[in-house]
């Protein structure tokens, strides 16, 4: 069909979008992930 690049388009968002979500879990120690996840939630709302 002809639904190849909104697709690929998508799957690209997920991508990009997935991996700032996976960095507001814990990756080190010594950063504060609390204050990531508030700074994305907070962006998510205003968005």
């Amino acid at each position: 069909t002809g639904y190849y690049r909104l697709v690929a388009l998508s799957l690209l968002m997920v991508f990009l979008y997935g991996s700032m979500i996976w960095y507001t879990l814990p990756v080190d120690e010594s950063i504060s992930w609390e204050g990531h996840l508030a700074g994305f939630v907070t962006g998510f709302v205003f968005a």
